[in-house]
């Protein structure tokens, strides 16, 4: 968190951001996730787990294979995938995972994202998500559910479109949506002005070899009307706005949606309620049985 302080402070103290002297510095900005230590809870949830280790190759940024923790607890038959969002590790769903663990029938698995927690690497991306999700399916087999949380669960619908796997329940807690218009945000947070924005995003083209749009829940979202699908919001959500997600629910009605009123984007995961939602979902792995 100091260091993404540091270059928060050092862009806003600039009387000119410039493409040529400060590009560096905007993409540490957007692409550093900021690590937080783990509490003495989660400490002990993760002494609890089965360890593993899996790779990645960084395309982008360093060029490296960066390897990241992979957690498992239990053995059942039916897998339940858990992916976090930004900023953030496994151990953030504790509370979830103490109330997963009450389920026999259940191998529950978690990691920290490369550039995330315990993992490998400076800088991280989506990219490096999608494919750490894909990297733990190949491993481990097909999740029955995937939960993912803000990027987490753009991730998880992007990496199970990719291998065209349909899972019984994806479960996606305040989603991003829009990454251009988060990215733009952030942006605008610092004053980088909208023409140095833009060279960014012409950069971020290049660099990716794709279009920014490609980064958009709706052009990721591939699944077929069957799809069981839960998705929890917050209506006031600043990090992940309404309006983004209102035209993604319109486009996918089938989705079932529910705004949680003011339970805050990271707060969702220690929700009783969004709790209570995920475990209704779960018990329908042995009703459908």
């Amino acid at each position: 968190m100091k260091k993404l302080k540091q270059t928060m402070e050092y862009l806003k103290s600039l009387e000119k951001i410039s493409v040529a002297e400060n590009i560096h510095d905007i993409w540490s900005y957007i692409c550093y996730s900021p690590k937080m230590p783990l509490r003495h809870h989660q400490e002990q949830l993760i002494e609890l787990a089965s360890k593993n280790k899996l790779t990645v190759k960084d395309e982008f940024f360093s060029g490296h294979l960066l390897s990241f923790p992979v957690f498992r607890w239990g053995a059942g038959k039916d897998i339940v995938l858990l992916t976090h969002g930004w900023g953030s590790k496994a151990a953030d769903f504790s509370m979830l995972i103490e109330q997963l663990l009450e389920n026999p029938d259940l191998t529950i698995i978690a990691f920290d994202a490369p550039g995330n927690g315990e993992a490998e690497g400076e800088l991280s991306n989506l990219i490096l998500y999608i494919e750490a999700v894909q990297a733990i399916i190949a491993a481990y087999g097909m999740p029955a559910i995937t939960i993912g949380h803000s990027l987490g669960a753009m991730a998880n619908v992007a990496a199970l479109a990719h291998i065209k796997h349909e899972p019984t329940w994806i479960i996606s807690l305040t989603p991003l949506v829009n990454l251009k218009a988060n990215f733009a945000a952030s942006m605008d947070y610092v004053d980088v002005p909208r023409d140095v924005q833009e060279h960014f995003f012409q950069n971020f083209e290049e660099k990716f070899n794709m279009k920014i749009a490609y980064f958009h829940l709706n052009s990721l979202y591939t699944f077929p009307n069957s799809q069981q699908h839960l998705l929890l919001y917050d209506k006031e959500d600043k990090i992940a706005p309404y309006d983004y997600l209102q035209s993604y629910l319109e486009d996918h009605p089938q989705i079932e949606a529910i705004n949680l009123n003011a339970v805050g984007h990271e707060k969702i995961l220690r929700s009783p309620e969004a709790i209570a939602l995920i475990l209704e979902k779960v018990k329908t792995l042995q009703s459908e049985k």
